[in-house]
């Protein structure tokens, strides 16, 4: 594209934001000024220069947008290799996939927080921070070549946030199934204790830079989100209740699943973790009593319903240990349940995984250990699971076979599911950090080992 073209679209935006401001017109749902738009739109109008997207459109309310945004997918062959982005100990980040030997490092500047690869795994998304308080969000293609800004510091101080907030930082950062579209809420940083949100959640296309945000919650201090599988719905949860959204913002249903506030007996909030049916018409959720921490807490509650709020049900109810990594674990096919319950005495601070179907039916005690801060993982095909206990260490679990001991995933706390033999872990610090690869069955490999023993291993796959 041209200069003198993008001098003009620059032009026509930034007259557009103006239009907005002297109109009072919102401007994406309270965000940024028409001054940020300006720097939001050269950072995007340079990409594009570069090639990087499509060309952009203006939208109504000032801010360059795809037409539609939610539509742009990019097609993934079945044979897309497994890929892995990855933070060392160092802060650099790297990226492998199963046909590399070895990593690619892909920055070196020591200031990555995380890593984020894409579905087709040929980019990586990038938080950075030197402070932690002051960060941005870049993209780079995934043989090291490309880096490129998405969000600035400047971009993120824009963000609405309290007068007593001292910034606004990435919070959840995932990819959009089949896209290079990332969705984003941020986490409020503040002088002294205080865990919250930003209103919004943030659509951003990776491959022009330009940001939407189709959601915006007001009234709401904190709050987490689920994308369903095939890319159209997202699930919004709260304080005290979840909600389900259509990708362009628009409300579905104000309340699928309700429940009481949840006394964690400290400054986080509990919200619910779903788990959406492949075919996205579904979601289960377990939710804790309100007091959890009560001598003689009541039932934790198991739930199942449609994403349209035409249905739903309480599958089983019963008491359950609270731990804040989790407390219950539902399977991606949504028909069994891991969840713990304590053991006796209380103070010997041992507790049972127990197994069974989400209805409550064939209940098992499948392990007794300390589970307080490992939560199990189910395989992807919901036939095994992943759990660690800070007792024995990482077992493989299976309904009807006795745990299966891991030795090279000692510490290893959670990992995350490749299919269903395959997974990856990071172990350390004892002995350096590593990064894991798993199969049920045979030996472990190792993606990448470090003598480091300070900060940490932190990675996500493509699947």
């Amino acid at each position: 594209m041209s200069t003198q073209k993008i001098a003009s679209i620059l032009i026509a935006l930034v007259f557009l934001a103006a239009v907005g401001t002297a109109c009072n017109l919102p401007l994406v749902n309270n965000g940024p000024s028409a001054d940020d738009i300006a720097s939001y739109t050269v950072a995007s109008l340079t990409a594009m220069a570069a090639g990087a997207g499509t060309e952009a459109t203006p939208a109504v309310d000032g801010l360059p947008t795809e037409a539609p945004m939610a539509e742009e997918t990019v097609v993934i062959p079945e044979t897309a290799p497994l890929s892995v982005a990855f933070v060392a100990p160092d802060g650099n980040a790297y990226y492998w996939n199963e046909f590399l030997s070895a990593p690619t490092l892909l920055v070196s500047t020591n200031d990555v927080n995380a890593a984020y690869v894409s579905p087709d795994g040929t980019l990586v998304a990038l938080a950075r921070s030197t402070d932690d308080i002051s960060y941005t969000l870049d993209v780079i293609n995934s043989d090291g070549s490309g880096l490129r800004t998405l969000i600035t510091a400047d971009g993120f101080a824009a963000l609405p946030r309290p007068v007593d907030a001292l910034s606004s930082i990435p919070n959840q950062v995932d990819w959009l199934p089949n896209s290079h579209i990332l969705s984003m809420n941020t986490r409020l940083t503040f002088e002294g204790p205080g865990s919250a949100t930003g209103e919004s959640l943030y659509l951003i296309n990776a491959d022009n830079g330009l940001m939407t945000a189709p959601i915006t919650l007001p009234d709401t201090w904190y709050f987490k989100y689920k994308i369903s599988p095939d890319g159209t719905r997202i699930a919004v949860s709260l304080p005290e209740g979840i909600e389900i959204y259509n990708l362009d913002g628009s409300k579905l249903d104000s309340k699928v699943l309700a429940y009481e506030f949840v006394n964690t007996a400290s400054e986080y909030a509990w919200v619910a973790s779903p788990v959406w049916s492949a075919d996205s018409q579904t979601l289960a959720a377990a939710v804790p009593p309100r007091e959890p921490f009560a001598e003689s807490p009541e039932d934790s509650t198991v739930w199942r319903v449609s994403a349209d709020g035409l249905s739903g049900e309480m599958t089983f109810s019963r008491q359950m240990m609270y731990a804040p990594g989790g407390f219950a674990f539902i399977s991606p096919d949504l028909t069994k349940i891991l969840y713990l319950t304590q053991l006796d005495p209380p103070s010997s601070g041992q507790f049972a995984l127990n197994l069974s179907n989400l209805d409550g039916t064939g209940a098992v005690e499948y392990a007794a250990g300390s589970f307080f801060a490992g939560p199990a993982k189910w395989s992807t095909d919901s036939t095994k699971f992943y759990y660690y206990d800070s007792d024995h260490g990482a077992f493989i679990g299976q309904q009807g076979l006795a745990p299966q001991p891991l030795p090279d995933f000692a510490g290893v706390r959670t990992v995350e599911w490749i299919d269903g033999s395959r997974f990856i872990g990071a172990s350390g610090p004892e002995g350096g950090w590593k990064l894991l690869l798993g199969t049920v069955g045979s030996a472990t490999g190792v993606i990448y080992s470090t003598p480091m023993t300070d900060g940490s291993i932190t990675f996500t796959i493509n699947r």
